[in-house]
């Protein structure tokens, strides 16, 4: 690569930044707004299985993101707009599926997940549901998006996507809230309060994506051409990382399941559980995406190019980063 590490680094840390006091921001909108009432408790419980999927799947270092930035970064232009768009065409209809399911299965999900809630929660939880399910097919196609740019040396865009989610929910939930202090005429604040947490999160996941779009058509990765070819080598290897590596990402996440399925008894738990744990992701994410972004397409072009004695230099390197951060 013609940029530095460092360089690359301070370029991908100064994005994350950014995002991260975007997020910021936006907690602390939403919990001026809706403190830990009835609207952010059922939305936590919403957002569990499309914010699982935009995580895991959508996010930048998840199993997708990588197994795209380690086979695109060995692959030329056309043969990586081929791999590209036949993995696209095989992710959005696996996700449309499980997107179709989380819509009409709502109420038995958020009973699996919340049994302890009260009706009104559980009520306002299937409703953000169904309009969030949405997000499960886009978190497939935001993954692929950043990880063929962070291929091809493109890290800003990837770093900073993030603060346009926040940057919406800034904006619908101040207005939300301007309009809260109005008369409101006898309508049920909570109700409405919970669809626009949810409508702005899945306007926010589309953004993501949408964003992406000219420049993957710029760097010609992408040119909407819906085929499958599991018989491709690329993108045989790309499942073969895709799989073990999503299940064992999943694992992760089942603490998160397991505290707010017995936090759902305790009034309001999940939204303070929620504002805590941003806190504690914080420092994590802005380590981890300055640290792991300029590694991972360095360290699979010198795999592929067998160059062992600058791959060693290069592990060593990240090391010493690691260790000073």
């Amino acid at each position: 690569m013609k940029i530095s590490l460092k360089k690359i680094s301070a370029l991908i840390g100064f994005g994350t930044i950014l995002s991260k006091g975007g997020g910021l921001a936006r907690q602390i909108v939403i919990a001026s707004v809706f403190g830990i009432g009835t609207a952010y408790d059922a939305y936590n419980y919403s957002y569990i299985l499309p914010g699982f999927f935009l995580i895991l799947i959508g996010g930048i270092n998840g199993p997708i993101h990588n197994a795209i930035v380690t086979v695109l970064s060995r692959s030329n232009k056309q043969e990586s707009s081929y791999i590209i768009n036949s993995v696209y065409t095989s992710i959005v209809l696996i996700l449309l599926i499980i997107s179709t399911i989380l819509f009409f299965a709502a109420d038995q999900i958020i009973t699996i997940f919340g049994p302890g809630l009260d009706p009104e929660t559980h009520k306002i939880a299937i409703e953000q549901l169904k309009i969030m399910s949405p997000i499960t097919l886009f978190s497939g196609l935001i993954g692929i998006g950043f990880g063929a740019l962070n291929a091809k040396g493109k890290f800003l865009v990837p770093s900073i996507s993030p603060i346009v989610s926040s940057f919406v929910l800034i904006i619908c939930v101040s207005l939300f809230g301007l309009y809260q202090k109005q008369e409101t005429y006898g309508l049920d604040i909570s109700l409405n309060g919970g669809k626009v947490l949810a409508y702005a999160t899945l306007a926010g996941a589309i953004l993501q994506w949408i964003i992406q779009l000219p420049l993957l058509r710029k760097e010609g990765l992408l040119k909407f051409k819906l085929f499958i070819d599991w018989r491709h080598s690329g993108v045989k290897e790309i499942w073969r990382i895709v799989i073990p590596a999503s299940l064992a990402s999943g694992m992760l996440q089942i603490n998160v399941f397991t505290d707010l399925f017995f936090a759902s008894n305790i009034t309001s738990a999940a939204a303070a559980l929620s504002y805590a744990n941003f806190l504690v992701q914080t420092p994590l994410g802005l380590i981890s995406n300055a640290l792991l972004l300029p590694l991972l397409p360095i360290f699979s072009q010198l795999v592929g190019k067998q160059e062992k004695e600058e791959l060693i230099k290069r592990i060593r390197q990240g090391f010493i980063f690691s260790s000073a951060s």
